[in-house]
């Protein structure tokens, strides 16, 4: 029988979780499936309604959690780059080749901060995910974050707060 598969840098992110972890889970299933703890910390700021955790090990990656129960990732790896999505791509890759990886997928919208920055959001094509969205931030240029989950969790753009 094969070793499970464990919450790593190599871990991929998809519409509907990373790696092992999936989008509804508690934090403790989340922790049993990834095979490290994914804990929030007392001292952020937020409350059980929504809060942010993370998992040991893999400081790029922040599960925001809703009333219990994961419901969006996000990927800060902000240097390292080594978190990536299923298709690859991840931070550092430029808008033209998040848009030659998902043709036809992508949505463009203005970065609510940043004049020449974009959301670039992904529109699943199968309806069963229609309610999940991806979207990669960039400064004009190139992807500097991306997040993926519940549709209307992904799209708030200050995250719990």
């Amino acid at each position: 029988m094969p070793a499970a598969e464990r919450l790593t840098t190599s871990s991929r992110l998809s519409l509907d979780g990373i790696g092992p972890v999936d989008i509804g889970m508690t934090l403790d299933q989340a922790s049993t499936a990834a095979g490290t703890p994914i804990r929030t910390r007392p001292e952020d700021p937020f409350g059980p309604e929504c809060e942010y955790a993370y998992a040991s090990g893999v400081p790029e990656l922040a599960f925001m959690v809703i009333n219990g129960r994961i419901e969006r990732v996000d990927v800060v790896d902000r240097s390292g780059r080594r978190v990536k999505t299923v298709s690859g791509v991840g931070n550092g890759d430029t808008e033209e080749a998040v848009k030659r990886t998902y043709p036809g997928r992508i949505r463009v919208e203005g970065h609510p901060y940043l004049p020449t920055g974009h959301y670039l959001v992904y529109v699943p094509a199968d309806p069963a995910f229609a309610h999940l969205s991806m979207i990669f931030e960039t400064d004009g240029k190139v992807v500097t974050s991306f997040r993926a989950g519940i549709r209307g969790v992904v799209a708030q753009i200050e995250g719990c707060s």
